[in-house]
């Protein structure tokens, strides 16, 4: 794990941790550091998943078990937003209905507003923030979901020769 932390000013005190490229590892210490650090928003920038094709028709995160306590972990930190990544191509609906039912918020080309209160602006620690937060999902994730829909079925593949 390699934590970097920025510091900008910006009139603003608000604290954003992004995570990516997890992969599906472990999830403790990076639990642990946004335990220390206490961000006011955790950003999942992709790449959750390790992308490869279930062997089932299962949901792709709860086969993978160290996605949904990491996404959960991350909840009970801070409000969570998750982008999809390339190794997200294969997510069905149900996968991304997993993820938002542990509160994280999947950001599907989408986007929402946060209020943040005790954000603080120019140095009024009291007042609140209104902040916009988007998700772009990754191109592969959008090109497989359109053949999903053209191809029906879950995971439709064509045979390669």
């Amino acid at each position: 794990m390699k934590e970097t932390v920025y510091r900008i000013s910006a009139g603003v005190r608000l604290s954003i941790a992004l995570i990516a490229d997890t992969h599906n590892i472990d999830p403790v210490p990076i639990l642990s550091s946004l335990q220390v650090h206490q961000p006011n928003i955790i950003a999942i920038a992709g790449d959750l998943l390790i992308g490869h094709r279930p062997d089932d028709e299962n949901l792709i995160v709860k086969q993978q078990e160290n996605v949904l306590p990491l996404v959960s972990g991350c909840v009970d930190i801070a409000p969570t937003f998750i982008s999809l990544g390339n190794h997200e191509w294969m997510i069905s609906p149900e996968d991304i209905e997993v993820l938002n039912s542990t509160g994280a918020v999947v950001l599907d080309n989408g986007f929402t507003s946060l209020n943040i209160s005790g954000g603080g602006v120019d140095a009024d620690a009291s007042a609140a923030v209104n902040i916009c937060i988007a998700g772009l999902t990754s191109a592969i994730v959008t090109n497989f979901q359109q053949f999903r829909m053209e191809e029906g079925g879950r995971y439709p593949y064509r045979p390669r020769y």
